[in-house]
This record gives C-alpha cells, structure tokens and sequence, in this order.
C-alpha cells in the first residue's frame, strides 16, 4: 500500500502542504520559485528518472541476494522513505526521500513477479500469480482512504500509518519466508 501513495496521498500533501519555496542553484544562477505541484513534479520525475536508469544497476546488486532479504529491504526502505517525506516540507529534502522510497520501489519490482511463480505449486501456479496481483488492486483500492482518513487523523497519523503498513508487510514477509524454509528443510 506504500509504493500505491506516490501519487496519492503524496500528491496530496505536497500540493496542500508543501509550501513554494525558491531554489537557489550553484555559481550565482539566478532562483527560481517553485510551485506546490512544480514539486511534486520533480519529485515524480525524480522517482520516474531513477527507476529507468537504475532498475538494471540494482537488478544486477542485488542479484545474489536471497529474495527475503530484497523483499525486506524493499518494505523497510520504502516505508521509511515515504515516512520521512512527511517529516519535512523542504524540497531538497523531499527530493532525498523520494530517492530512498524509489530504491525500494525499485528492488521490488524484478522479483515481485518471479518469486511467485518459484515458490508456488506447478498446478497451482495461475492461482498463486493471480492472488499475488491482487495486493495491487487491494492498495489500490484502499490507497484513496488515506486522504479521507487525514481530515479526521491529521497528516503525521497517516504518514505512521504507512509505515506501518510497510513494517507490516516486512513482518509478514520475514515470516512467510521462514515458514517456506521450514517446510523446504521437512520434506
């Protein structure tokens, strides 16, 4: 449900939160004032960006890692990332988190698809790919309720509140992974 807010309830903090703030580059260039949703721009272009250019670097560090460790990592970094986005307002800032959120966005999405056809059932496999999908239509379904919820809850609880998902789905991955092993070591 985390990687589902980046252009949700992200797009929603910055744009109302997020004050315009002047960016001022090297040498003596001239600022330039940067809109809300100026932004959020960067900062999708910045996730967009870094996913195309370091979806083969990472694919290829992390190729030796056990799939539960990607996975973890990938829960951890991205919750954490989109936790500490909204901790600040400061656009460099914004554009540090948005960097360690994609890092995780990114280790995920190579393995996310073939761990499932691995580690299921050769009869069952359709099912298992099909239910796997399904996390998708859930937090997208669920993702619009954190905009909702900030009315009533404030932005601090919803930005806990994801990372608390993120911490929970590393949980549940640590312990699915532990729970395969076992029975792998049993047969």
């Amino acid at each position: 449900m985390t990687i589902m807010q980046l252009d949700l309830y992200l797009a929603y903090y910055v744009v109302n939160l997020v004050p315009p703030q002047s960016v001022h580059p090297f040498l003596g260039w001239p600022s330039y004032l940067l809109s809300s949703e100026q932004i959020f721009g960067f900062m999708l272009g910045l996730n967009g960006l870094m996913f195309v250019t370091l979806i083969i670097p990472l694919t290829k560090l992390t190729r030796k890692w056990k799939e539960r460790d990607i996975f973890l990592a990938s829960c951890l970094l991205s919750g954490f990332g989109l936790f500490a986005i909204g901790t600040t307002t400061s656009f460099s800032l914004l554009l540090l988190m948005t960097a360690i959120f994609t890092v995780g966005e990114i280790m995920r999405a190579p393995v996310s698809e073939s761990f499932v056809s691995a580690y299921a059932p050769a009869h069952a496999r359709a099912t298992y790919i099909s239910a796997s999908n399904l996390q998708y239509t859930v937090g997208r379904t669920l993702a619009p309720l954190s905009i909702l919820l900030s009315a009533t809850l404030g932005t601090s609880a919803i930005f806990y509140l994801l990372l608390g998902f993120s911490l929970i789905g590393a949980l549940l991955y640590f312990y699915m992974f532990r729970s395969y092993e076992a029975r792998k070591r049993r047969r």
